[in-house]
């Protein structure tokens, strides 16, 4: 998004019908679901979702056994994560932001935080990372 904001490419158009009426015909081919991607075990894993399809945003899927650490640091990619199942914490400056399913938070670029499971969790990490690669603005400190 900040990319898009500072290029100014941004636009709106309304719907001409108003709002779309939403739909659902079974399983979609844009539906991953987590415990396929994943697969068996219980062991922490990471696993790229979607490569190819969008090339400029990182969908990842985070596999967190209980009290597994992630730490990440300083960084130009900007994350968000979402929790699909469980429980985590984001922890980032001495705040700690409990989540649970259903919950999204941000952590901007060059902030460095911590994921904890704080029970075994499912989680979607996004990030702006192959944008910045495909134009050398990743960096990290």
């Amino acid at each position: 998004m900040p990319f898009v904001q500072h290029s100014e490419a941004m636009f709106f158009e309304p719907n001409p019908a108003g709002f779309e009426t939403v739909t659902s015909n079974g399983p979609s081919p844009y539906r991953i679901p987590a415990r396929e991607a994943l697969g068996a075990g219980t062991d922490a894993k990471v696993v790229e979702i979607a490569k190819g399809i969008m090339p400029t945003i990182g969908l990842h899927l985070l596999r967190l056994p209980a009290a597994t650490v992630r730490d990440v640091g300083r960084t130009t990619v900007n994350h968000l994560y979402s929790v699909i199942s469980g429980r985590a914490s984001v922890s980032m400056e001495g705040v700690t932001e409990r989540l649970a399913v259903g919950d999204v938070i941000t952590v901007p670029c060059w902030h460095p935080h911590t994921i904890t499971a704080d029970e075994n969790a499912i989680v979607l990490q996004v990030t702006d990372e192959p944008l910045l690669a495909k134009v050398g603005l990743v960096k990290t400190g």
